[in-house]
């Protein structure tokens, strides 16, 4: 007989990118925001999980463009800073 027991996923906020949300089972996602174009314009962009991709190390990682810059983090350190006090 096999106990399955669903997990509730639960999101919190990373501290450093305030866009970003990590979960407790390891996903990354980004909120729905809108920004500020260079001419003027508001752009929205809607939320999505993120794609994991796995480095030569063999960590996982997520790839992001914040403020013009592309960002990698390392997936277990995001889940790290967001649940560990």
């Amino acid at each position: 007989m096999v106990n399955t027991v669903k997990e509730q996923e639960v999101w919190k906020q990373y501290p450093d990118c305030p866009f970003i949300e990590a979960s407790n089972l390891g996903r990354v996602r980004t909120k729905d925001r809108t920004i500020m174009r260079k001419d003027g314009k508001k752009l929205f962009i809607k939320g999505r999980v993120l794609k994991q991709q796995r480095g030569k190390n063999g960590y996982m990682y997520v790839n992001f463009c914040a403020n013009g810059k592309f960002i990698n983090l390392y997936v277990h350190r995001i889940v790290a800073i967001c649940f560990i006090p």
